[in-house]
């Protein structure tokens, strides 16, 4: 497995790879995305906004009806005091761009998680479906436990390397 940092001027802070079975890692067509991580800065996600915001596959609601209802979810922690949809809209940019259906937003007091269903290969105009989120913040966190942010990051990272593994059929060099 290895991890590469993009450059400032890139969209992306930081993507995980892993290294494709029998292939060396000095060669990057040998390499396999599989997670996506984007820094925010302190404070700036508020999980309830975000969660309001989230695109998601309900009956009756059309794309327009659920872009009103997250602009009227206006929260001033959030990015240029636009409501969690830019966030939403962000992360699912990044999911098409590169594939990668595990997206994790951080901002050093919230994680959030993204996982998106098997539909990112739709045009780039075609709202995602069946996102899955998940978010834990300090204040969740239950020290001498692996009720942390870092065992939660670490798990995504863990679900998301099975995942992806599991999509390309390769299987596991270790037992579970």
């Amino acid at each position: 497995m290895a991890e590469e940092t993009i450059p400032n001027e890139s969209r992306f802070d930081l993507i995980w790879f892993m290294v494709l079975p029998g292939k060396t890692e000095d060669d990057a067509a040998n390499w396999l995305k599989f997670a996506v991580l984007e820094y925010k800065n302190t404070r700036m996600i508020d999980p309830g906004a975000f969660r309001k915001a989230i695109y998601r596959e309900s009956t009756g609601t059309s794309k327009s009806g659920t872009s009103r209802r997250a602009g009227v979810l206006k929260n001033e922690t959030l990015i240029d005091d636009k409501s969690a949809l830019w966030l939403t809209k962000q992360m699912t940019k990044y999911a098409k761009t590169l594939q990668v259906p595990y997206q994790i937003a951080f901002d050093f007091g919230t994680m959030l998680t993204m996982e998106y269903g098997n539909d990112l290969a739709a045009g780039p105009d075609v709202d995602p479906k069946n996102v899955q989120i998940a978010h834990m913040s300090r204040e969740d966190e239950v020290p001498g436990t692996e009720m942390t942010v870092r065992a939660f990051l670490h798990g995504f990272l863990d679900k998301a390397l099975r995942g992806t593994m599991e999509q390309h059929r390769i299987e596991a060099p270790w037992k579970p």
